[in-house]
Protein backbone atom coordinates (compact mmCIF):
# COMPACT_ATOMS: atom_id res chain seq x y z
CA UNK A 1 0.00 0.00 0.00
CA UNK A 2 2.85 2.37 0.86
CA UNK A 3 4.54 1.72 -2.48
CA UNK A 4 1.30 2.49 -4.32
CA UNK A 5 1.01 5.85 -2.57
CA UNK A 6 4.62 6.72 -3.34
CA UNK A 7 4.14 5.75 -6.97
CA UNK A 8 0.96 7.84 -7.28
CA UNK A 9 2.70 10.82 -5.66
CA UNK A 10 5.64 10.52 -8.06
CA UNK A 11 3.43 10.34 -11.14
CA UNK A 12 1.12 13.10 -9.87
CA UNK A 13 4.09 15.37 -9.19
CA UNK A 14 5.39 14.71 -12.69
CA UNK A 15 2.02 15.54 -14.24
CA UNK A 16 1.83 18.77 -12.22
CA UNK A 17 5.38 19.70 -13.21
CA UNK A 18 4.40 19.32 -16.86
CA UNK A 19 0.85 20.71 -16.86
CA UNK A 20 1.13 23.78 -14.62
CA UNK A 21 3.73 25.49 -16.85
CA UNK A 22 1.36 24.99 -19.80
CA UNK A 23 -1.39 27.09 -18.20
CA UNK A 24 0.15 30.54 -18.95
CA UNK A 25 0.65 29.50 -22.57
CA UNK A 26 -2.88 28.25 -23.21
CA UNK A 27 -3.24 30.54 -26.23
CA UNK A 28 -0.10 29.06 -27.85
CA UNK A 29 -0.90 25.41 -27.24
CA UNK A 30 -1.55 23.56 -30.46
CA UNK A 31 -1.18 20.04 -31.70
CA UNK A 32 0.70 20.07 -34.98
CA UNK A 33 1.33 17.37 -37.54
CA UNK A 34 4.73 16.86 -35.96
CA UNK A 35 3.28 15.76 -32.59
CA UNK A 36 2.46 12.25 -33.84
CA UNK A 37 5.96 10.94 -33.03
CA UNK A 38 5.75 12.07 -29.38
CA UNK A 39 2.23 10.62 -29.04
CA UNK A 40 3.26 7.24 -30.48
CA UNK A 41 6.42 7.14 -28.37
CA UNK A 42 4.47 8.06 -25.22
CA UNK A 43 1.92 5.32 -25.90
CA UNK A 44 4.65 2.75 -26.60
CA UNK A 45 6.62 3.66 -23.48
CA UNK A 46 3.45 3.53 -21.37
CA UNK A 47 2.53 0.12 -22.79
CA UNK A 48 6.04 -1.16 -22.07
CA UNK A 49 5.75 0.14 -18.50
CA UNK A 50 2.48 -1.72 -17.93
CA UNK A 51 3.85 -4.93 -19.47
CA UNK A 52 7.04 -4.62 -17.40
CA UNK A 53 5.00 -4.30 -14.22
CA UNK A 54 2.92 -7.39 -14.92
CA UNK A 55 5.94 -9.42 -16.06
CA UNK A 56 8.35 -8.16 -13.37
CA UNK A 57 8.87 -11.72 -12.10
CA UNK A 58 10.29 -12.75 -15.48
CA UNK A 59 12.94 -10.02 -15.30
CA UNK A 60 13.14 -6.27 -15.47
CA UNK A 61 12.19 -5.03 -18.95
CA UNK A 62 12.43 -1.30 -18.14
CA UNK A 63 16.06 -0.65 -19.16
CA UNK A 64 16.83 -0.74 -22.88
CA UNK A 65 19.46 -3.47 -22.47
CA UNK A 66 16.86 -5.73 -20.88
CA UNK A 67 14.99 -6.15 -24.15
CA UNK A 68 14.85 -9.79 -24.98
CA UNK A 69 13.20 -11.98 -27.57
CA UNK A 70 9.48 -12.55 -27.26
CA UNK A 71 10.07 -16.04 -25.87
CA UNK A 72 11.35 -14.50 -22.63
CA UNK A 73 7.88 -13.07 -21.96
CA UNK A 74 6.56 -16.62 -21.80
CA UNK A 75 9.42 -18.05 -19.72
CA UNK A 76 9.18 -19.12 -16.09
CA UNK A 77 9.55 -16.70 -13.20
CA UNK A 78 13.15 -16.11 -12.13
CA UNK A 79 14.14 -16.90 -8.55
CA UNK A 80 16.06 -13.65 -7.99
CA UNK A 81 12.93 -11.60 -8.70
CA UNK A 82 11.37 -12.65 -5.39
CA UNK A 83 14.13 -11.07 -3.28
CA UNK A 84 13.69 -7.84 -1.37
CA UNK A 85 16.67 -6.30 -3.16
CA UNK A 86 15.08 -6.89 -6.57
CA UNK A 87 11.76 -5.48 -5.34
CA UNK A 88 13.46 -2.25 -4.23
CA UNK A 89 15.45 -1.94 -7.45
CA UNK A 90 12.41 -2.58 -9.64
CA UNK A 91 10.28 -0.13 -7.63
CA UNK A 92 12.66 2.82 -7.97
CA UNK A 93 13.24 2.05 -11.66
CA UNK A 94 9.49 1.78 -12.21
CA UNK A 95 8.87 5.14 -10.47
CA UNK A 96 11.60 6.82 -12.51
CA UNK A 97 10.23 5.29 -15.70
CA UNK A 98 6.71 6.59 -15.06
CA UNK A 99 7.99 9.94 -13.78
CA UNK A 100 9.39 10.62 -17.26
CA UNK A 101 6.22 9.76 -19.21
CA UNK A 102 4.33 13.05 -18.55
CA UNK A 103 7.31 14.94 -19.95
CA UNK A 104 5.99 13.95 -23.39
CA UNK A 105 3.03 16.33 -22.86
CA UNK A 106 5.05 19.50 -23.60
CA UNK A 107 6.62 17.69 -26.55
CA UNK A 108 3.15 17.05 -27.95
CA UNK A 109 1.79 20.57 -27.54
CA UNK A 110 4.82 22.74 -28.26
CA UNK A 111 6.58 20.94 -31.10
CA UNK A 112 6.25 23.01 -34.23
CA UNK A 113 9.08 21.91 -36.50
CA UNK A 114 10.71 18.83 -37.91
CA UNK A 115 14.03 18.69 -36.02
CA UNK A 116 12.62 19.04 -32.51
CA UNK A 117 9.67 16.74 -33.17
CA UNK A 118 12.10 13.81 -33.07
CA UNK A 119 14.83 15.16 -30.82
CA UNK A 120 12.78 16.15 -27.75
CA UNK A 121 10.77 12.92 -27.35
CA UNK A 122 13.90 10.81 -27.84
CA UNK A 123 15.69 12.87 -25.16
CA UNK A 124 12.76 12.31 -22.80
CA UNK A 125 12.97 8.58 -23.57
CA UNK A 126 16.73 8.39 -23.00
CA UNK A 127 16.93 10.28 -19.68
CA UNK A 128 15.64 7.37 -17.52
CA UNK A 129 17.78 4.98 -19.54
CA UNK A 130 20.81 7.15 -18.76
CA UNK A 131 20.01 6.95 -15.03
CA UNK A 132 19.67 3.16 -15.26
CA UNK A 133 23.03 2.96 -17.02
CA UNK A 134 24.76 5.19 -14.44
CA UNK A 135 23.34 3.11 -11.57
CA UNK A 136 24.43 -0.08 -13.34
CA UNK A 137 27.98 1.25 -13.65
CA UNK A 138 27.98 2.38 -10.01
CA UNK A 139 26.84 -1.10 -8.92
CA UNK A 140 29.67 -2.66 -10.91
CA UNK A 141 32.19 -0.30 -9.30
CA UNK A 142 30.72 -0.98 -5.86
CA UNK A 143 30.87 -4.72 -6.50
CA UNK A 144 34.50 -4.46 -7.62
CA UNK A 145 35.41 -2.52 -4.47
CA UNK A 146 33.73 -5.13 -2.30
CA UNK A 147 35.55 -7.87 -4.21
CA UNK A 148 38.90 -6.12 -3.78
CA UNK A 149 38.33 -5.64 -0.03
CA UNK A 150 37.39 -9.30 0.33
CA UNK A 151 40.45 -10.34 -1.68
CA UNK A 152 42.75 -8.18 0.46
CA UNK A 153 41.32 -9.73 3.63
CA UNK A 154 41.90 -13.23 2.23
CA UNK A 155 45.49 -12.35 1.30
CA UNK A 156 46.10 -10.88 4.76
CA UNK A 157 44.69 -14.01 6.41
CA UNK A 158 46.85 -16.20 4.18
CA UNK A 159 49.98 -14.19 5.15
CA UNK A 160 49.11 -14.46 8.83
CA UNK A 161 48.55 -18.20 8.48
CA UNK A 162 51.90 -18.65 6.68
CA UNK A 163 53.62 -16.57 9.37
CA UNK A 164 52.09 -18.69 12.12
CA UNK A 165 53.17 -21.89 10.34
CA UNK A 166 56.73 -20.58 10.00
CA UNK A 167 56.85 -19.57 13.67
CA UNK A 168 55.59 -23.05 14.60
CA UNK A 169 58.46 -24.68 12.66
CA UNK A 170 61.17 -22.63 14.37
CA UNK A 171 60.09 -23.45 17.94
Amino acid sequence: MKKRKIFLCVVSASVLINVIPLLPFMDRIAVSNYAWFAVILMMGVSLNGVISFFLRRKGNFLPIGARTPMSRYFSEDKAHTFTEEYEKEFFWQFCLYWFAIPFYIPCIFFVSGAPECFLLPICVFLVPQLFYFICYILNIIKGNKEYQIKKQKQEQELKEQNLQEELGRFK
